[in-house]
């Protein structure tokens, strides 16, 4: 009780992060926001109000479209299924040269035949992962 009265009696010198550094209990963090939004000007909370409307509507709009299985949220997952594959196969491909250049300096330095590229294009990610560990293996034993 002694903190909700110290906080209503100085809530207006406060501002919500300071508020959340005080009491970080959520009940103060939700109370602090509460606050920070009745003391906007009436434009700055029309303002807020249309944009907490709109994301409302249109995480309703997409949840219904899924529940529906309409094709109205179909090109958002489309979307959001090919980013996710491009930063996949983004990753994949770094990991993918960084074995390779492994591969062929340790290939170089064992004076080993260099793979080709269409050797290393034909393996999965593991078989060089597998062909690395190796070559460095390889390569350990022989120094002191």
């Amino acid at each position: 009780m002694e903190r909700w009265a110290w906080l209503l009696r100085h809530a207006g010198a406060l501002t919500a992060e300071q508020v959340n550094r005080l009491f970080p209990d959520q009940v103060f963090t939700e109370a602090a926001g509460v606050l920070e939004m009745i003391a906007q000007s009436p434009e700055e909370l029309i303002e807020y109000n249309a944009r907490l409307k709109a994301q409302r509507d249109e995480s309703a709009r997409l949840l219904y479209a899924q529940q529906q299985g309409l094709d109205i949220g179909r090109s958002e997952g489309i979307e959001l299924g090919r980013a996710e594959g491009l930063q996949l196969g983004r990753a994949e491909g770094i990991q993918r040269g960084m074995l390779t250049g492994q591969i062929i300096l340790l290939q170089k330095l064992l004076q080993l035949p260099v793979s080709a590229d269409h050797q290393f294009a034909a393996c999965t990610l593991q078989e060089l992962e597998q062909l690395a560990a190796s070559l460095q293996q390889q390569f350990g034993v022989g120094r002191p």
